[in-house]
């Protein structure tokens, strides 16, 4: 899959500019809100902060890499975990090449992390987790 998905060079440089932030204790976080009812009913933000806190506690060194389509879960998360996320700003938006370009960045950032948190019922960290031979772990209420 990697040699099939591979990044034009300005996306490349995108995704590079984000990622040179990462340490190797990154870890992906995808939390799809929107348009996903059955994301929103079963993978609670509660449930990734209750997961993301377990894993500062296991290693001060964790950072996380925010994918997420709703602006104020990155608010919410960023409030809690300060300078550990690395998120973009940039607006989740199917509709327009902008919007797709950001995708496929977002996509191939979570990729670069050690191991990825996702939301149920969505296959785009899974499709990030084998594009980078993360861990995957889909967060569910009772995970």
């Amino acid at each position: 899959m990697k040699n099939l998905f591979v990044p034009v060079p300005k996306i490349r440089k995108e995704i590079e500019l984000v990622t040179s932030k990462f340490n190797e204790d990154t870890i992906g976080i995808h939390i799809r809100r929107t348009d996903n009812k059955t994301s929103i009913i079963n993978s609670p933000v509660s449930k990734f902060i209750e997961l993301m806190k377990k894993e500062v506690a296991a290693n001060p060194n964790t950072t996380f890499y925010l994918a997420t389509d709703d602006h104020s879960v990155k608010q919410e998360i960023t409030a809690l975990f300060g300078n550990r996320i690395f998120t973009q700003n940039e607006e989740a938006d199917r509709n327009s090449i902008r919007g797709m370009v950001f995708s496929v960045v977002e996509l191939f950032c979570l990729s670069k992390t050690r191991k990825i948190y996702g939301s149920y019922a969505s296959s785009y960290s899974q499709t990030a987790a084998i594009l980078g031979g993360s861990e995957y772990i889909q967060v569910t209420k009772d995970l």
